[in-house]
């Protein structure tokens, strides 16, 4: 099937096309099997890390490692998601991590793997997010009606929670029974299943009437998703309050496993419960979001969520050693607010961006709200490491909540879908640039 059997329809704002809803949940189903794979491995991977190096810092180091990347390139990616097929493009990134899996499997079947070349894996797997989110983001307003999105996004928080719930699980069973490089397999296995989906589906091209024959300067479409969120009012608060909550609460996810192994004295086992039950809070909360028709106003979906997922980290900062019941109880409301926060924010921005900028805004937006994340990973590891990390999560929780506070009573925030209004022609202006425990 090509990507052009479907007829787009001009309107007055943008392009609108003839959804293909059965065509996404093809589509969706296939990157679902991918996570699942994907979520076992990182589970696995990040144990290995602890246990092997016993540092803070190279915690933190590998989630750096594997998220800057991401956010260094999904800028310049946006602009090739808008250019390029972006069905192609999915197929191409699935293809090319399923590759690099099964490079670090080689290393270590030859002995030669080492923590180094791990990095050097994650590394490379964090490039390829960059071109693989904003094209996957960039599809589903093309495929799925507008007012399915809501629910849409909240089954997608759904499905996502369980698997992620499920694979730390597996992930831990198959530590007791392989060692890593077999485990691996599974990640570049469910890789190569989800591009089945991808080359089967059709995927609408995006081309307007209004796009000259001349070929667009890469700059100038960069700008271009910049000038649209900037002429927003609201959205920069907006993007602002995730950039902070990505910040505030990257130290929890950061130091989890090192909070799990020396703090409260826990092994790989509680430390995939844990996991667990942030899925089975994301869970929960994707279930209402799913069978509910959503905010009428989304802002306060969001502030509700992210005001949830610091009461969580709160309850986890102050919880006594070996105290799981806090523990379960704190990462639990982390997880539930997570659905909330993303789903209504979501379906503010699918709802606002033309079709043909998609994958320009979307890029900006998550390097906007995830921007924050490299610098307190760092941050994480080397105040862990020099003042604990029970301190780190208290001061992190705390500020968090003030920053919640003072955005919604003295920013645009609140009022971001009463004052938002579509900008159908920018002006190229100089660039000026403004992120898992939550994303944009």
């Amino acid at each position: 099937m090509t990507e052009n059997n479907k007829v787009p329809i001009e309107s007055n704002n943008s392009i609108q096309f003839n959804h293909n809803l059965t065509g996404y949940i093809i589509f969706w189903i296939g990157q679902l099997i991918s996570l699942l794979g994907s979520s076992v491995v990182q589970f696995t991977i990040i144990w290995w890390i602890t246990v092997e190096t016993e540092s803070e810092f190279f915690l933190a180091l590998s989630t750096f490692l594997g998220f800057g990347p991401t956010m260094l390139f999904t800028p310049i990616a946006g602009v090739f998601v808008d250019r390029w097929s972006r069905k192609k493009l999915i197929a191409a990134v699935d293809f090319s991590q399923a590759v690099a899996t099964i490079g670090l499997i080689y290393m270590f079947m030859i002995g030669i793997a080492n923590v180094w070349f791990v990095l050097a894996i994650i590394t490379l797997r964090g490039v390829f997010q960059a071109f693989h989110g904003p094209a996957v983001q960039a599809i589903i307003p093309l495929l799925v009606p507008k007012e399915k999105l809501s629910r849409m996004n909240g089954l997608d928080y759904l499905f996502n929670g369980v698997i992620l719930m499920v694979g730390p699980l597996v992930g831990a069973l198959l530590l007791n029974y392989f060692i890593l490089q077999d485990v691996l397999w599974l990640d570049a296995i469910t890789f190569m299943i989800a591009i089945i989906p991808t080359i089967i589906i059709s995927i609408p091209s995006v081309k307007t009437s209004t796009i000259v024959k001349e070929k667009t300067p890469f700059i100038t479409e960069l700008s271009e998703g910049i000038i649209f969120i900037r002429n927003q009012q609201g959205l920069l608060a907006l993007l602002t309050v995730f950039t902070a909550a990505n910040f505030f609460m990257r130290p929890l996810y950061v130091l989890l496993p090192l909070f799990v192994k020396d703090v409260h004295l826990g092994g790989a086992e509680e430390l995939a419960f844990l996991f667990a039950i942030v899925q089975a809070g994301i869970i929960g909360a994707s279930m209402i979001m799913s069978s509910w028709k959503g905010f009428e106003n989304n802002a306060h979906g969001v502030a509700l969520g992210i005001f949830i997922m610091y009461f969580g980290f709160m309850v986890c900062s102050f919880a006594p050693q070996g105290l799981y019941p806090l523990l379960i109880l704190g990462v639990f409301l982390n997880g539930f607010g997570l659905p909330i926060a993303n789903v209504s924010s979501q379906t503010i921005w699918q709802k606002i961006v033309p079709p043909e900028k998609l994958g320009r805004v979307y890029s900006v937006r998550l390097t906007i709200a995830q921007g924050s994340g490299p610098i307190a990973i760092i941050l994480s590891g080397i105040l862990g490491e020099f003042f604990g990390i029970i301190p780190v999560l208290v001061a992190s929780s705390l500020f968090g909540m003030l920053f919640l506070g003072y955005s919604w009573f003295f920013t645009r925030f609140r009022y971001v879908e009463k004052t938002v209004t579509t900008v159908e022609s920018v002006s190229i202006l100089p660039v000026i640039p403004e992120s898992q425990p939550i994303s944009e």
